[in-house]
């Protein structure tokens, strides 16, 4: 069952519970909370919290309203966003626009979220050098554009997650507090930027014309992948089952998500790992078990290479970290 609220209803209830700068989530929605800090020229908001059942919040837009958003989601699926999954939207809505936003019930929401506007100009500070190496969106942005409207979803690098981290756990308070935040919100910023520019240095460097059909076949391989974690097939099955050569296939699927086949099915192992531990519903053998690896050394060695710790100490500190709150 899905519980349908309008926003200004949504936003009431947890209203109704806030203590200066935290919401705290309404029982009769989920529990958790989200904080939100004013640091200087940038909106903070973290995002902990639990639906008890899936949850549509529908937004109404006006013309003229405007947003600069960067987000970092760790953990959970919502408004569209999985786990694992970062993000850059801005425009300006010309009519008036509805728009809904999902959270799925029993999974934990873990989200950073740095909102610029009405400071989108401060922007400029992050971009230095040659225009020619971002989105012609962003370009058009810093050129004074403000009718711009533009989302790009890429992937949660291990340097992003580690500053996402440090924000959620910081360990200071007070004036130290508040200049620690603004620094990795900037470095939050500044990673996501480069990523854009990475992106489109690789996705014009190595692009290719892609039929519609061609890419519901890459999104269809996408699934297969997700669904077969623990026993995938290799490359030469995977483009038979899809009905598509390897070389569009592997083109392709780097030009729609911005990785290898190889490289997403590592991602999505990972990631699948990373929320089994965080959560406590798997110990780090029954983790590897359930993402494909019949080795627990591989699969540390791995883990380790993405995340900077070890599975079992990341678990440890997750699950101490939990306690405190």
């Amino acid at each position: 069952m899905t519980l349908t609220l309008l926003s200004d209803e949504y936003e009431q209830l947890w209203q109704a519970r806030q203590e200066h700068n935290i919401k705290v989530c309404p029982q009769q929605l989920g529990c958790g909370y989200i904080r939100t800090l004013d640091l200087r020229g940038i909106e903070l908001s973290i995002f902990n919290y639990q639906v008890h059942e899936d949850l549509n919040v529908i937004f109404d837009f006006l013309p003229g309203d405007s947003w600069l958003e960067f987000g970092f989601q760790l953990l959970g699926n919502r408004s569209g966003k999985r786990a694992g999954q970062n993000f850059v939207t801005w425009g300006t809505t010309l009519e008036s626009e509805i728009w809904a936003s999902e959270t799925l019930a029993s999974e934990q929401i873990l989200k950073v979220d740095l909102g610029l506007e009405p400071y989108r100009h401060q922007l400029k500070n992050f971009v230095t050098g040659d225009l020619n190496r971002f989105p012609k969106e962003l370009q058009q942005l810093l050129e004074g554009d403000p009718l711009i409207c533009y989302e790009e979803i890429s992937t949660v690098t291990p340097a992003m997650r580690l500053a996402a981290e440090q924000i959620l756990y910081c360990p200071y308070t007070g004036t130290t507090e508040q200049i620690y935040l603004e620094s990795k919100c900037l470095e939050l910023i500044a990673l996501k930027i480069e990523q854009l520019a990475e992106t489109e240095l690789s996705s014009t460097s190595d692009r290719i014309l892609l039929k519609s059909d061609d890419i519901d076949r890459i999104y269809h391989a996408r699934k297969i992948i997700v669904d077969n974690l623990d026993n995938p097939p290799s490359l030469s099955e995977l483009a038979k089952q899809v009905e598509l050569n390897e070389c569009t296939l592997k083109r392709g699927f780097r030009q729609v998500f911005h990785t290898t086949v190889f490289g997403y099915l590592h991602q999505i192992r990972m990631e699948q790992a990373y929320q089994l531990l965080v959560a406590g519903d798997a110990n780090v053998t029954e983790a590897a078990k359930a993402v494909g690896y019949a080795s627990t050394t591989s699969f540390s060695a791995a883990f380790r290479k993405k995340y900077g710790k070890n599975p079992c100490a990341y678990r440890r500190s997750h699950t101490e970290q939990g306690n405190v709150q």
